[in-house]
Parts: C-alpha cells; sequence; structure tokens
C-alpha cells in the first residue's frame, strides 16, 4: 500500500508539475513595461522591409496620444492610448498579437486608420505592456476586455458612437471570439488580420513544430491553464464565433505566414455568414500581407470601411503615404 500512495503521489506530482511547465511556457508573460517596439521579427521575409517598418515604428511613436486606462470584469488594470479624431468619428478599437507590442503591430494600421478619419483606441492587451496581469489566454479571456473596451468608448464618445473591430494575430482570433458575445449595435464590423481559428489548433500547431506530440502534449497544456491561470483554452474559438457571425468582416491573410497558416483565416473567412471581404497576399509572413501589397489591403479596406461608416471614413488607397514615403 505504502508503494502504491508513493507511486500515485509521484504521478500527481508529474502531472501538476508539467501542467505548471506548460503554463509557463504558453500563458504566462512575466515581461512587462517597458517594452521595445523596435523588437521585431527576423529573417529573410521580414530582413527585406527593415528599414521600412523602423522609419513606420518611428512615425507611428511620434503621433500624441492619450494614455488612459480602465478596470476589466474580473479586477485586471487594463491600458489603451486614445488618438482622437473629430468628435462625431467612427472608433477603431485595436487589438494587438500574442507577446506583441501595440505599436509595432499597429505601426501602419494607427495611420492608416487616422488617414481615414477615425478616432483610435489602441489596447495593451492583459499580460502586456502598461496593462495588468501576467496570464494570455488566446482570447478567451480577452474577448471580455474587448467588450469592457467598447463600454469605455461609449461612455467616453457617446452612445451614437460608431465602432470598428480590428485585430492582428491573437487579436485577430479575439476580435472574432468577441464577435459570438453580445455586442451592442454600434459595433459595425471587425477586421481579422492574421487569426487563428481555436487556441488549440495554434497551440497544438506550434508544439508540432518543435516535435512535441500535441495529443500528448494538450491535456497537460489544458489542466495548466484551467489551474494555474483559471480559465478553460476551450472555451471560445474564432471559429465557433464566426460560424454564427452575422457583422460585415475583412480577412487579411499572407500566404506566406509560418506562424498562423494563412488556411486557418481563410476558414474563418469561409464560415462568416454576414458581407465579407477577403485579402490574401502571396507571400507575405505573419501579420505583413499590407507591406507586402498596399494596394489592395487599402483599397479593400476603402470600400469595407465605406460600407460601415459611409462618408464619416475616408476612402485613402490613392493619397496614403506611410513612413518612408515623401509626401506630396
Amino acid at each position: 500500500m505504502t508503494a502504491l500512495i508513493i507511486v500515485v503521489c509521484a504521478a500527481a506530482a508529474f502531472v501538476l508539475a508539467a501542467a505548471y511547465a506548460t503554463f509557463r511556457i504558453i500563458f504566462y508573460n512575466a515581461n512587462k513595461v517597458p517594452d521595445n517596439p523596435h523588437r521585431v521579427p527576423t529573417g529573410p521575409k521580414y530582413d527585406i522591409l527593415d528599414k521600412e517598418m523602423h522609419r513606420l515604428i518611428d512615425d507611428t511613436l511620434a503621433i500624441p496620444y492619450e494614455q488612459v486606462y480602465i478596470t476589466a470584469r474580473d479586477g485586471v488594470r487594463l491600458a489603451a492610448k486614445v488618438y482622437l479624431r473629430e468628435a462625431d468619428a467612427p472608433v477603431a478599437l485595436l487589438m494587438h498579437g500574442w507577446h506583441g507590442i501595440a505599436e509595432r503591430d499597429f505601426a501602419a494600421g494607427i495611420q492608416i486608420h487616422l488617414a481615414k478619419g477615425h478616432t483610435v483606441v489602441l489596447v495593451d492587451e492583459r499580460a502586456h505592456n502598461a496593462s495588468g496581469g501576467h496570464v494570455i489566454a488566446f482570447g478567451v479571456k480577452e474577448r471580455y476586455d474587448c467588450l469592457d473596451w467598447i463600454g469605455y468608448i461609449l461612455d467616453r464618445f457617446g452612445k451614437d458612437t460608431e465602432i470598428l473591430l480590428h485585430g492582428v494575430s491573437m487579436g485577430a482570433a479575439t476580435v472574432c471570439m468577441a464577435a459570438g458575445l453580445p455586442l451592442p449595435e454600434n459595433v459595425k464590423g471587425l477586421i481579422s488580420d492574421s487569426g487563428y481559428t481555436s487556441p488549440k489548433e495554434i497551440i497544438c500547431k506550434v508544439c508540432g513544430e518543435y516535435h512535441v506530440k500535441p495529443k500528448l502534449a494538450w491535456p497537460f497544456i489544458r489542466l495548466g491553464a484551467a489551474l494555474y491561470g483559471h480559465f478553460n483554452p476551450e472555451a471560445s474559438s474564432a471559429r465557433e464565433a464566426m460560424a454564427e457571425n452575422t457583422l460585415p468582416a475583412m480577412f487579411v491573410h499572407g500566404t506566406g505566414d509560418d506562424f498562423v497558416p494563412w488556411e486557418m483565416g481563410d476558414e474563418l473567412y469561409r464560415l462568416s455568414r454576414g458581407p465579407k471581404y477577403e485579402v490574401l497576399v502571396p507571400g507575405a509572413p505573419h501579420v505583413l500581407a499590407y507591406m507586402y501589397d498596399r494596394k489592395a489591403y487599402l483599397e479593400t479596406m476603402d470600400v469595407f470601411c465605406t460600407e460601415l461608416f459611409g462618408k464619416k471614413s475616408r476612402p485613402v488607397a490613392a493619397t496614403f503615404h506611410d513612413a518612408g514615403e515623401k509626401q506630396e
């Protein structure tokens, strides 16, 4: 009996240790402010745009903003930067990616929205940068943060304010999952750039790349999220939300994305039931579809935003110049 107890305790200790290890690797973020917006990916597909990306980030960092905070429904303090336009302007709510930096992930997006006449609320996701917490929930908790930021926007800018949700990578999955919640009619549409179908699928995909068998690892990953992160990573998915979504939506992905496969974004596009647009950019890596094909991105965004907001959203495809380009 003593031997059996020892074996059972050892097995339990192994399970808990494995669950904790996966939690720390996947869901825990100890990295807090300050973070460097110039920390960009490297590799052949990124290096060819290196100087351009850094110029774009510098130009974005120079734009005046107001730092704001709210408290999420679970008590976590959340931070965002507000870039103001006209009093009755539509508001773009921007959600960045996993271990991302808001000003880097949206270095182009901020400038595009402002050029279109949109006020911008640029969020630091929970467990990132100036926001509180240390647990990244892959959109499961963050979808409710999105809802809380929508409440902030309506309280500050008025109950008639029109809102566009725009996310990249994990932020894209987050805004898709948020669309599965009871949203106010003020939310007119969403943009999903390089979003994944579900937390489980993207985590298992990355596990496979590290030669870890997903079927063996997932029970420990799920247990770690539940025990130490206090959430169920299978509680929500972008796939489920898009299968019921009737909001107008724009989906963007690069076919050279080796982090979130473009097929995931394409599946979300095909599932969405409302008016929808898709921009697939050949060869573009993760979240760099705009950098690889500005024309396709901006022209589609012009059509999409005009459908949502009419004349409140200015077309910019023919006139917009970002960092490194001479202004006329």
